[in-house]
């Protein structure tokens, strides 16, 4: 990783002790800044000149509000022809000026980690940019308009911003408590794809929620989902004192979103048996590769009681699952 001047690390943790204090003053009852989840946008522009398109500037800009720190930023491209090189400049720029990452390139070029030194976090007020390297030739593309990217920013391991950039497909969340006896201590996520473009297959899926929201995942999930073949079922890990819920497919019944995937999450015992605010960071995609990725904040809707007829109803179909999955995996690959 390049050494950043010395006369900047001062500057830099002092500010970045700035942001911490402003962050925890505005999160009344959280345990650590990393509470923060923000609304965020990325784009990019190619570097132009001698390197052309070869190298692409990433901004990730924040909505209005305070500055938010990131140890961590995770680029995946998400349309052909744009692979990140093997070699990375490592370089950024955020609110306090030049900055330095360790680069990690994966998941054969599609995959970009930047890592910030303790002290050296990149400082979003409101905008980051990191530039990135692509295998291609400096005249491959003659813009930036093709690159379609996501984003995922955390701290200390738990995401607080995330997106879709550029000529990425865009997706939407939305979270309704299932209501009745289970009240808000049952929430269906509903993952919804944008535009016209055609279905997509999902074999994971991330939710992270943010610290002191009142919102806790249960460690036993009930597992089960619904997507275009009906219902599913998917193994539920949750970590970090149930703030995050992650979500694997079976091969041969990975989630076919055409266009939505809706995903059945269990929460503690909460007092939300009103309309409250749910947030919540997301990611979708395949063999670990997120092909969709973005931030949750609504109200959330108690619908009417749900009947026992009702609940009786979805026993018997999930009961059924496999068998009625393989059909319409058939009907759909032919």
């Amino acid at each position: 990783m390049p050494t950043p001047p010395t006369a900047t690390p001062r500057a830099r943790r002092a500010g970045s002790l700035v942001i911490a204090l402003l962050l925890a003053a505005a999160l009344p009852g959280a345990a650590a800044p990393v509470a923060a989840q923000r609304p965020s946008q990325g784009a990019a522009s190619c570097v132009g000149g001698p390197l052309g398109c070869q190298q692409a500037d990433v901004a990730i800009t924040l909505a209005p509000g305070p500055a938010l720190a990131l140890d961590r930023v995770r680029l995946t491209t998400t349309t052909g022809g744009w692979l990140f090189s093997a070699a990375q400049p490592g370089t950024a720029e955020d609110a306090f000026g030049p900055n330095f990452f360790a680069p990690t390139v994966a998941d054969a070029g599609q995959t970009l980690v930047a890592d910030f030194a303790p002290g050296f976090q990149a400082v979003l007020d409101p905008t980051a940019t990191l530039r990135t390297q692509f295998d291609h030739a400096p005249d491959a593309f003659p813009d930036a308009s093709s690159l379609g990217f996501t984003y995922v920013g955390s701290v200390g391991g738990r995401a607080t911003i995330a997106g879709e950039g550029g000529a990425a497909r865009r997706s939407r969340l939305t979270a309704a408590c299932v209501g009745g006896a289970l009240g808000c201590e049952q929430v269906d996520f509903t993952f919804t794809l944008l535009g016209a473009a055609r279905a997509a297959t999902l074999d994971f899926f991330r939710l992270w929620l943010p610290t002191g929201s009142g919102w806790t995942f249960a460690a036993a999930q009930p597992g089960t989902a619904r997507d275009a073949l009906g219902p599913n079922l998917f193994t539920p890990l949750v970590t970090d004192a149930g703030l995050t819920l992650a979500g694997a497919f079976a091969p041969d019944f990975e989630a076919l979103v055409d266009p939505t995937l809706v995903v059945r999450a269990q929460f503690e015992p909460n007092a939300f048996v009103d309309a409250a605010s749910l947030a919540a960071v997301y990611e979708l995609g395949v063999g670990d590769v997120t092909q969709f990725a973005g931030l949750v904040v609504q109200p959330i809707v108690i619908p009417e009681p749900t009947t026992l007829g009702t609940v009786a109803a979805g026993l018997l179909a999930l009961a059924g699952v496999a068998r009625a999955r393989r059909r319409g995996r058939v009907r759909a690959d032919g």
